[in-house]
C-alpha cells in the first residue's frame, strides 16, 4: 500500500506541476503593434516626420493593458524637456494627447517603458520611438539666444519661447499653409486684435520685429499690421496697395507729428498682396 500510495502522490505533483505549467502558457507576451498619430506611422523603420499637431498618437497592443501602470511607463520629451499630456486606456489601446497640443517642426522622443503590464501581469519590454513635426519649428530660430516672444497662433496664443501674456485677444484661426488646421490666426481688419501685456524685454534700445502676413484683398483705409504701443509708438501699417513699414509716433498728447513716416509701393501697388517685413530698429522710442 505504501508504493501505491507514493505512485499516487507522485503523479498528483506531476499533474498540478503541468496545470502550472498551462496557467502560464496563457498570459500572452505583452508587444506594441501598431503606433501612430493621424494617419502617420510612428513605428515604421524610419522616423517619421510631418506629423500633424493636433492628433494624439495612439498605440495598439498585443492584449489588454493595465491602465494603473501607465502614469509611470510613459514619457513625452522635446529637446530633453518634458511635455504634458494625458493618457485614456481602451483594452489594448493606449490613446496619449497632448496638452495644447504638439509644437510644429519639432522634434520630439516618445517612452514606453518596462513599467508598462498588461492586466494578465505581462511586463513589455520598452521602446522609444522619435518623430518630427510638420511645419516650420522654433528650435532653431535667427538669433535664438536674444529671442523673447515667439507666437505661433496654432488656436492658441501661447508665447512657447518665453512667459508674455495676453492683456486682450479677439482672433479666429483658420488652416495654415502647411494645411494644419487651426494652425495660423485670421483677423478681419474689423476690431480683431492680440494686445501683449507690457514687459520690459520686448521695449529695448535695440530690437528686431519679423512678421509674415498674407491678406485676402488690400485694405482701405489701411490696417495695422501689428506695433509697439499702438498709434502711439512703433506700428507698422498696410493698405491700399501700399505698406508703410515704419511709422513712428512720439505721442504724448502733445500732437507732436510722426518722427518717421515713410511708404513703399508693394509691386506697383498691384500684384500679390503678400508681404514679409523685417524691421531692425536702434534708438530710443516711448509708447
Amino acid at each position: 500500500m505504501k508504493k501505491v500510495s507514493s505512485i499516487i502522490l507522485l503523479f498528483s505533483v506531476i499533474l498540478f506541476s503541468l496545470n502550472s505549467c498551462d496557467k502560464d502558457d496563457d498570459v500572452t507576451e505583452l508587444t506594441l503593434l501598431t503606433l501612430t498619430s493621424g494617419n502617420v506611422d510612428l513605428y515604421g523603420a524610419t522616423t517619421a516626420v510631418d506629423v500633424l499637431i493636433d492628433q494624439p498618437i495612439v498605440a495598439v497592443f498585443s492584449t489588454n493593458i493595465d491602465e494603473a501602470t501607465v502614469a509611470t511607463a510613459i514619457s513625452l520629451t522635446k529637446g530633453g524637456s518634458d511635455v504634458a499630456f494625458t493618457t485614456s486606456v481602451d483594452g489594448a489601446t493606449l490613446t496619449i494627447t497632448v496638452t495644447g497640443g504638439l509644437i510644429t517642426g519639432t522634434n520630439y522622443s516618445l517612452g514606453i517603458s518596462a513599467a508598462l503590464k498588461s492586466t494578465q501581469g505581462a511586463i513589455f519590454g520598452a521602446a522609444t520611438v522619435t518623430f518630427t513635426t510638420i511645419g516650420v519649428g522654433i528650435d532653431t530660430p535667427p538669433q535664438s539666444d536674444n529671442q523673447v516672444l515667439y507666437l505661433q497662433f496654432d488656436n492658441s496664443l501661447v508665447d512657447v519661447v518665453g512667459a508674455h501674456s495676453i492683456a486682450n485677444s479677439d482672433v479666429l484661426y483658420t488652416t495654415d499653409r502647411f494645411g494644419n488646421t487651426n494652425g495660423s490666426g485670421s483677423f478681419d481688419g474689423l476690431g480683431d486684435i492680440v494686445e501683449i501685456t507690457y514687459s520690459d524685454d520686448i521695449h529695448n534700445a535695440s530690437m528686431s520685429f519679423s512678421c509674415w502676413v498674407k491678406i485676402e484683398a488690400m485694405p482701405d483705409p489701411s490696417r495695422h499690421l501689428f506695433g509697439l504701443g499702438g498709434t502711439s509708438g512703433l506700428f507698422v501699417e498696410i493698405g491700399n496697395g501700399w505698406i508703410k513699414p515704419i511709422s513712428l509716433h512720439l505721442n504724448e498728447g502733445t500732437g507732436e507729428s510722426p518722427a518717421i513716416n515713410w511708404m513703399d509701393a508693394i509691386n506697383g501697388g498691384g500684384g500679390e498682396p503678400t508681404a514679409k517685413l523685417l524691421y531692425n530698429y536702434e534708438g530710443d522710442i516711448k509708447a
